[in-house]
């Protein structure tokens, strides 16, 4: 298993190809084939972007930005489908969608998380959550779109059951210092590990809402986690890196 810690970048692995996504303050989104130089699509908004989410149809993004728009870009046909506003104005700081494909959730600086359900083409309301007191910096789904996390400026990470008509909050994880900025679930969606600008980063039961571990040693606050437990995964990355 790796934890690997970064800033603004995430990677996504599907089994027959390796890309990143790259979202910045300057409004662009890019996406690279990391086995070639340059990015291969590449597309520019009007607000700084703050977030985005690739569909698991890996056609698709939804992307989060500062003037609080929700936009679906076509990778396919490279063109946005889908605009809309849930909160004017008020940033949207992460997105994110159930590995069915079932919900997209979107976290705004407002502490609100908005829940639609893709029906087909469409976008169907499902929920609005009063999820922290201030900043959402990220919302994330386990694996098996049982559970939601929300993490926030708050210092507190709040863990979230779904049900028929949502999702209800189960833990409140409390440890952190400071700012609690990013997430991710193991792969079987027993635990969840989370980073913060208190400069560690912590291992929590989802089960259970407890704390397992705590990582130290950071010399500055940790932003960003992606948490590689897959065996396959874990190849691949070595693979990249010695070829590179």
């Amino acid at each position: 298993m790796f934890l690997v810690t970064f800033f603004f970048v995430f990677f996504q692995f599907p089994l027959n190809f390796l890309n990143s996504l790259c979202q910045c303050l300057d409004g662009t989104i890019k996406i690279w084939d990391c086995r070639s130089k340059g990015y291969q699509l590449y597309y520019e908004n009007t607000s700084p972007v703050h977030t985005v989410a690739l569909h698991p149809n890996q056609v698709e993004l939804v992307a989060g930005d500062h003037q609080g728009k929700i936009q679906v870009w076509d990778l396919t046909a490279n063109r946005i489908r889908h605009t809309f506003i849930p909160e004017d104005s008020k940033p949207v700081r992460s997105v994110c969608i159930a590995p069915d494909a079932s919900v997209v959730v979107a976290a705004n600086h407002e502490g609100t998380c908005y829940v639609w359900r893709l029906l087909d083409e469409s976008f169907d309301p499902l929920q609005k959550i009063d999820a922290h007191g201030t900043y959402v910096l990220k919302c994330l789904f386990s694996p098996e779109a049982k559970h939601l996390a929300t993490t926030s400026a708050d210092g507190t990470v709040n863990l979230w059951r779904s049900h028929t008509e949502g999702f209800a909050r189960i833990f409140t994880l409390t440890g952190h210092t400071r700012w609690v900025w990013d997430c991710a679930f193991t792969r079987d969606g027993q635990y969840l590990l989370t980073g913060s600008s208190d400069c560690t980063c912590r291992l929590w039961d989802v089960r259970s809402g407890t704390q397992q571990q705590e990582f130290t040693g950071f010399k500055k606050g940790v932003t960003a986690i992606a948490l590689l437990d897959d065996l396959e995964v874990c190849d691949a990355y070595q693979d990249l890196r010695i070829d590179n």
